[in-house]
Formats: structure tokens, sequence, C-alpha cells
């Protein structure tokens, strides 16, 4: 509790020291849900391949949070071990999401965060593979520290693609959209996933995390191509601009 409470007030220290400069002076207005949510979506209409590139890579963040059920069965039912097993796996998954946190924005300064995304969703991809064929205790807590990693680097990634590529003033309703249906993904699987433990077992669970891990990642990898495209066009068309 203690290590906790002092993390928060460090937390609250290294915030209160940022430098922050406001850009954007807008009167605050009480908007309802909806109309946020439309305007969220009126964005994507307009920019569809961001909406899919957001939407896949928000998958590995999706999985993570199903597996907050899923896991304590996998633990009991197949590996046959106890509760500190369980345990132990949260604390390397939280260890490859601080890799994840120190190592990216090192990364990012060398390489393209479309780049990066591609790799760390690989990577949890590949974790996936590998808890799938070899159901082992070693083998599940050493896949931990790469889900942890794959999770957190995509979600660091997006945040900072969507900040990149939409305006200030939409940045919040676009990532109401986003978490919307993020959250009605979740719903549905843990309900899938209750019944077919219950008739089966555990295994198609994992059959269907590589399968939407393995889509998401191709689905990110079309898209980055028509963001180069759209990158190309708009240096392009800033090139021929006439001076002012």
């Amino acid at each position: 509790m203690w290590i906790d409470a002092g993390s928060y007030l460090l937390s609250c220290f290294i915030l209160s020291s940022l430098r922050y400069e406001k850009s954007l002076d807008i009167e605050k207005a009480k908007e309802p849900f909806m109309a946020n949510m439309a305007a969220g979506a009126i964005y994507f209409r307009k920019h569809p391949w961001r909406f899919w590139f957001l939407l896949a890579t928000l998958m590995p963040f999706i999985i993570i949070m199903v597996t907050n059920y899923v896991f304590p069965i996998y633990v009991n039912q197949v590996l046959e071990a106890a509760g500190d097993v369980y345990g132990m796996s949260e604390l390397l998954l939280a260890m490859g999401a601080m890799t994840a946190g120190w190592l990216i924005p090192l990364l990012v300064k060398r390489f393209q965060e479309v780049k990066l995304i591609c790799i760390t969703m690989g990577v949890f991809l590949a974790g996936s593979i590998i808890m799938l064929g070899l159901p082992n205790t070693p083998v599940f807590l050493g896949v931990a520290i790469l889900l942890g990693f794959g999770n957190a680097g995509s979600r660091v990634l997006r945040n900072t693609l969507l900040m990149k590529w939409v305006p200030k003033n939409r940045i919040g309703r676009v990532h109401a959209v986003l978490r919307v249906i993020g959250l009605g993904i979740r719903i549905i699987l843990i309900g899938l996933f209750t019944e077919v433990i219950h008739r089966t077992s555990i295994f198609p669970v994992f059959i269907v995390f590589v399968s939407l891990i393995g889509v998401s990642l191709l689905v990110v990898i079309n898209c980055s191509k028509f963001n180069h495209t759209y990158n190309s066009v708009q240096g392009l068309q800033e090139s021929v601009k006439p001076p002012r």
C-alpha cells in the first residue's frame, strides 16, 4: 500500500514539474455524449484508414484486458499451478511494460512510429503463438514479458500517432469512439470465451487470440502503406506551394 501511495505521489510531483502552455483557447461547453461520438465518427469517415489502423493497434490492449479472466483459468486448468504463478506473471507483465516505456521513446528518435508499432505487435503475436504451442509454466512466465512489452509499446505508439494525426480539438472525441468500440469488443469476447471454455477447453481461446492479433497486424501493415502514400502526397503539395 505504501509503495502504491509513494508511486502516485512521485508521479504527481513529476507531472507538476512539466512545463505546459495552453495552445488553444476554447470555451468550455457541455456537449451531449452522442454529439461527441458523432464528431469522432465524422473524422474517421474522412480518414477511414486511420480508423482501421488505430482500431487494429488497440487489439493487444483488448486481449490483455480479456486475459484478466482467461489467465487464472489457464494457470489452474492447463498448467495446474498455484496462484503464485499467476501473480508472478502479472509482475513480469508489468516489467515488460516498463521496458517498453523506457525503450520506445529512445527508438522513436531513430525509427518511424508506424514501423515500430508493427514490431511491437509482432512481439505480442510471437508471444501468443509461443504460449499456444508450449503450454508450460516457464514459457508462460517468459511470454508474459513479451506480452507486456508488445501491449505497452503499441499503446504508447498509438497515442503518439493519435496526437500527431488528430487536431487537438478533436482528440477527445476520436479517442472516445475508439474506447467505446474497444469496450464493446471486450464485452463480446468475454461473453464468447465464457461459453467456449465451459463447453470445450481454453485452447480455442488462444487460437482466437492469435487470429485476432495476426489479422490486426496485417491491417496495420496495409494501413501503413496508405500513411506512406498520404505523407508523400502532403510533402509534394507543400513543395509546389508558391511562396508568399
